[in-house]
């Protein structure tokens, strides 16, 4: 599973986290849309090679302070996702 590139993810409600993708080094691009139980975005941590990520309508997402690991982002989305309270993580991408 570790070289994993593109991972979608819609409408599953039951997500909190995404702690299963610790360790998921090749994952280029992820979409989560309408995890409206998604809390933080922790197991992205080490996703360094993450360039893409959607994380729409995720409602309850209050925390993305994981994504300063991803350096390789060059595209977030946060649209609808009214909760996140803090963004700093995001400077740690150069490519945004």
């Amino acid at each position: 599973m570790t070289q994993l590139q593109r991972l979608l993810l819609h409408n599953y409600t039951a997500i909190s986290n995404l702690d299963a993708l610790a360790g998921m080094t090749a994952l280029v691009h992820l979409s989560v849309d309408s995890c409206k139980k998604l809390k933080n975005v922790d197991g992205l941590a080490d996703c360094r090679a993450l360039s893409s990520l959607l994380l729409g309508k995720t409602k309850a997402l209050e925390n993305i302070d994981a994504l300063a690991g991803c350096t390789a982002l060059t595209y977030v989305d946060l649209a609808g996702s009214q909760t996140i309270k803090n963004v700093d993580a995001l400077v740690y991408a150069p490519g945004l």
